[in-house]
């Protein structure tokens, strides 16, 4: 708010106006200004400002603080239909002061004399048949202003005086003269005459008078100039903070600017526009066009010179649909219009402040852009897009943005844009923009196709819609590698096929092309060969193909590799993380999984543009949570989102793995976003069956610790027919240990064992040794449970030596605490109390739960009370920290049955945190600083310290040193 108190004679002059911002030195001035004017010093202010800055606005404020304090204010605006009549300015002073003074009050000037000849057409100022007709008569017009100039001393005399008059360019010749003899005046009378004008560099153009602007005409009264600029960004959060309830994101804010350029008309008509609903999204901000800015756009157009109007209206549609004219030339070929005219079109728009002063042409803020182009009328919207294109193609303009403008014109019929369209379809595939790309090849396909362009086009609409989850790509695909004969170009089409018909699940038939491509090259171009070789390889690893772990086009792989590599072994990120989940699969030790993870690591897996393989982060990530580096399997996942997002690959399959660690990390929150994401159909189609299965499990087990079964058993039933058994070994058994975990829930002993069956039955189809994978655990439960406890202890103690063998604390606890269920009393304490050590300062949060929860029952049930009660506190303050209702509940039941009252402990919870609130707290705690935060979670570093704050709040604690107690991170 800015409000001004100005000390006079007998009281204060106040100017308060809350909607004017950035405009205090502005207000201060004119405040001052005033307060000379109650001492009886008279002035004459300039305020200057391009179009939409608020200069009228600060006209209105004045006026207001002046008829506060008593002051006589008249006032006039310039305009463009009273530009050619003389006195139009004059005229209207003295029609306002008529109308609101009374007749008692007019002061002793005869106003029917003055008034008479002023307000009398122009026809009769001169009557015809005169020596003078049609012609201004100066000694006429002198002895006007000189009484004109008597009554507004004479109302100075009895009270301060006020002129207001804005948009004095508009102003006429006469009137501007009569303005040039008052500034001689007010300095010697209490007269503040205030005026509006743009900046001389945009007042040259007087609507084709050839008069010098305002600034040179008003010299002579040596004004006083206030110049309006835009608002700054922080100006612009101020404006909306006044104008729109609630908080927007910096994100929003910052689009506002950008969309406005911090041009105050503009930005009222954004938010006149969108709400305080739609300037929550950016996107919506950066496409507005309201209609109002329109047509003030086009009305300050039609003021432009008559002679100049129509080039300057075909100008503007111009460069509407060009959005940036790269010359004049070129602006011209679109307009329609000889260089010349374009060149002068330019002048008049930028001296109305339509067009931005600078180089190469552009309107003055993006909305003003998108008004125009957004309510042009379509016949001339094609016109001039077909024109852009045409002279853009002249020019050798990239394709996409040629295809940009054909996208907007019907077809034509030699089918000269198919290429172009192609290419830039092809062009945006490589940028990342897989829908855009599908949007053109469409467009493309609608041209009369010639036979040579026909192979490549199928091959660009194939890719596109595989990269979209549109079920036509296999078809377009199949058709492409049909019409092309060249062997590279079929290959690379065949890695694309390849990849649709893996995940329309038809990975014989993705076989099948991989090695009829490979076979074509003959040994020619290895770096496709290499390709294909890794894309099959990749098929095998997931126990599609039915032929091992090592088929034979893999020992291929290494011969094209000796043969460009000079007798080494492939030793890419690719490849060293396929040898790491081998060796996961393999059973060999947990360590020399990490070690090889670690190689693969040092060979920079980053998903730098569309193409590059997602998997490899996955496999990565999934090797390390098996070895109980969850942590470290998160950070992975994170940066692999991250650059998939940036590059436009999708990133549901990392999310839906992201979500299965989280959850074990006890980060449910989290887990949950994750998980729903990753199974929610979107433009780019389902997930493919493997993250689908992980998102299920992700989902159904979080469910259960939440003490929703009921809702964990149709969520399953939901998503889990998404996957087709056999598609994916991996994927089927995420999916049948999710179903077991139900039967659990439910105690189907029975259902439980004949899943386990399957599961290992699995595992031995792909040669799965590892411990990390087993069911064993859950089979041994299923086995107590069916009273078959000799079986039960000896699979348990099979396990436990395996999972030993392996080597990671987590594997080995959760086969302790199988083991235990074996047996009784001491034993069972003591294996119960190894793997509740072991997982002292693990992220394995969940299994750590389960086992205190465990360990005070044993304990419970051999009467240890003491020990019973702090195992069971411990396992109670892990599950409500968490928001694990389902063990929160077990722990007090038990607890009650110990005789002990259990209510609320006090402590934060952290699932009372938002998800957001709970991710940047964890990233807080694991060690990374804020811009790494807000890198990783696409926010600023702002936002990061606002949530960290509620956290903070929430948490009742003082320092993120304190965040890996509350969070339970060890």
């Amino acid at each position: 708010m800015s409000t001004f108190m100005l000390a006079g004679a007998n009281s204060a002059v106040r100017i308060d106006e809350p909607s004017l911002i950035e405009r205090d030195e502005e207000l201060r001035a004119l405040a001052g200004t005033l307060d000379a004017l109650r001492a009886g010093s008279g002035g004459f202010v300039l305020v200057e400002g391009p179009f939409g800055t608020g200069k009228s606005a600060l006209l209105h404020t004045l006026r207001q603080g002046a008829g506060a304090a008593g002051f006589t204010v008249l006032q006039a605006r310039g305009s463009a239909f009273e530009t050619g009549h003389p006195n139009g300015l004059v005229r209207q002073i003295l029609e306002h002061w008529l109308a609101s003074a009374p007749p008692q009050g007019r002061g002793p000037a005869d106003p029917a004399a003055l008034l008479t000849p002023l307000l009398d057409s122009p026809e009769a100022l001169d009557q015809p048949g005169g020596p003078s007709w049609g012609i201004p008569d100066p000694e006429r017009q002198e002895r006007e202003h000189d009484g004109l100039l008597r009554l507004l001393v004479e109302l100075a005399d009895t009270g301060p005086l006020v002129l207001l008059l804005d948009d004095l360019h508009l102003a006429d010749s006469a009137s501007m003269r009569f303005l040039g003899r008052l500034g001689g005046l007010i300095a010697q009378h209490p007269v503040l005459c205030c005026v509006t004008a743009p900046p001389p560099a945009r007042s040259g153009l007087r609507l084709g008078l050839d008069e010098p602007p305002v600034q040179t005409l008003l010299a002579p009264a040596a004004p006083r100039s206030l110049v309006l600029g835009p608002l700054s960004e922080d100006g612009v959060r101020a404006f909306l903070a006044s104008a729109v309830p609630g908080q927007l994101s910096a994100t929003s804010v910052r689009a506002c600017y950008e969309a406005t350029v911090g041009n105050p008309f503009f930005l009222r008509e954004l938010v006149g526009e969108l709400g305080g609903g739609g300037l929550a999204d950016p996107a919506r901000i950066s496409a507005a066009g309201p209609r109002t800015v329109a047509r003030r756009i086009l009305r300050r157009v039609h003021h432009l010179p008559r002679r100049g109007v129509n080039g300057a209206l075909a100008a503007t549609n111009a460069l509407a649909v060009l959005d940036t004219a790269d010359s004049v030339e070129q602006l011209a070929a679109v307009a329609d219009l000889a260089p010349a005219e374009a060149a002068h079109a330019v002048v008049a728009l930028r001296a109305a402040g339509v067009a931005d002063r600078a180089d190469p042409p552009r309107f003055a803020a993006p909305i003003a852009r998108n008004a125009v182009y957004t309510h042009m009328a379509h016949a001339f919207r094609y016109r001039a897009h077909y024109a852009a294109a045409q002279a853009l193609t002249d020019q050798g303009a990239p394709p996409r943005r040629i295809a940009t403008h054909l996208l907007h014109v019907p077809p034509s019929t030699d089918g000269r844009a198919v290429e172009t369209l192609v290419a830039a379809g092809l062009a945006a595939l490589g940028e990342g923009d897989p829908a855009q790309a599908l949007s053109l090849v469409r467009r493309a396909a609608r041209e009369n196709v010639p036979s040579r362009t026909l192979p490549r086009l199928l091959a660009v609409l194939g890719e596109a819609e595989h990269r979209t989850g549109h079920p036509q790509a296999v078809r377009h695909l199949g058709d492409a590698i049909g019409l092309t004969s060249d062997p590279a170009e079929r290959a690379r089409i065949a890695l694309q096929l390849g990849a649709a018909l893996t995940v329309a699940a038809r990975h014989e038939e993705a076989a099948e092309v991989y090695r009829q491509a490979h076979a074509e090259l003959g040994g020619e171009h290895p770096k496709l060969a290499a390709r294909l070789c890794a894309a099959h390889s990749r098929l095998d690893h997931l126990g599609a193909t039915g032929r091992g772990n090592v088929p034979e086009l893999v020992r291929e792989l290494g011969t094209t590799s000796r043969v460009t590599a000079g007798e080494q072994p492939p030793n890419d990120a690719h490849s060293l993380a396929l040898g790491a989940a081998r060796a996961l699969l393999g059973g060999e030790p947990g360590h020399r999984v990490v070690q090889l993870v670690d190689q693969a690591l040092a060979h920079d897996p980053t998903i730098r543009r569309p193409g590059d393989d997602a998997w490899v982060p996955w496999f990565l990530a999934y090797c390390l949570y098996s070895c109980d580096k969850l942590a470290e399997a998160g950070t992975i996942l994170d940066d692999a989102i991250q650059q998939a997002v940036s590059v436009g690959v999708d990133s549901r399959a990392l999310r839906a793995l992201r979500a299965h660690v989280n959850l074990h990390r006890g980060m449910l929150s989290e887990a949950k976003n994750d998980a729903s994401a990753s199974l929610e159909p979107c433009a780019a189609g389902e997930t493919d069956a493997l993250g689908r299965s992980f998102a299920v499990l992700a989902l159904t087990d979080l469910l259960i610790l939440r003490n929703q079964p009921d809702m964990a058993a149709r969520v399953f039933e939901e998503h889990g027919g998404w996957h087709a058994p056999g598609t994916s070994r991996l994927g089927d058994i995420a999916l049948l240990i999710g179903r077991r975990h139900l039967h659990a829930v439910r105690g189907d002993s029975e259902a439980g064992m004949r899943d386990g069956e399957r599961i290992l039955s699995l595992l031995r189809e792909t040669g799965s040794t590892t411990p990390a994978l087993t069911p064993a655990p859950s089979m041994v439960e299923n086995l107590v449970g069916l009273g078959q406890l000799e079986r039960a202890h000896a699979l348990a103690a099979e396990h436990l030596a395996d999972a030993r063998s392996f080597g990671t604390h987590r594997i080995v606890a959760r086969a302790l605490y199988a083991y235990a269920r074996t047996q009784g009393g001491d034993d069972a304490i003591e294996s119960l109390e190894e793997a509740v050590e072991l997982l002292d300062g693990s992220p394995a949060i969940v299994d750590r739960c389960a086992c205190l929860l465990q360990l005070g029952a044993v304990l419970r049930d051999t009467r240890r009370t003491v020990q019973a009660r702090r195992r069971l506190r411990e396992a109670d303050e892990v599950a409500e920290t968490i928001g694990a209702t389902a063990f929160s509940g077990a722990t007090r039941r038990a607890l009650a049955a110990l005789g002990v009252r259990t209510r609320d402990t006090g402590r934060p919870h952290t699932w009372g945190l938002t998800p957001r609130e709970h991710r940047v707290s964890v990233l807080a705690a694991e060690g990374k600083r804020n811009h790494e935060i807000a890198s990783i979670l696409f926010v600023t570093v702002k936002t990061v310290e606002w949530h960290l704050s509620q956290v903070y709040r929430k948490l009742h604690i003082d320092s993120r040193s304190e965040l890996s107690r509350v969070l339970s991170l060890g």
